[in-house]
């Protein structure tokens, strides 16, 4: 048996990042139909919201508060 340390996280992995958070509110932005691309020389892994038209702010930013820092 190995009772190592296979994965150090913080505990957030599981959230998205952040600017998706804003992308979410804007029409022409796609996660439904998102597609896995490979960056940093095959190094990290990702899974990325398409862009299917003219982008435009569709929700409010109230939502967003929670990030925005004072």
């Amino acid at each position: 048996m190995n009772y190592g340390i296979d994965i150090i996280t913080d505990g957030e992995i599981y959230r998205d990042v952040y600017v998706f958070q804003f992308l979410r509110q804007c029409d022409g932005v796609d996660f439904k139909n998102a597609e896995h691309t490979t960056y940093r020389n095959g190094a990290c892994h990702a899974t990325l919201p398409v862009v299917s038209g003219r982008s435009r702010l569709s929700g409010t930013l109230r939502k967003l508060k929670l990030y925005i820092s004072d």
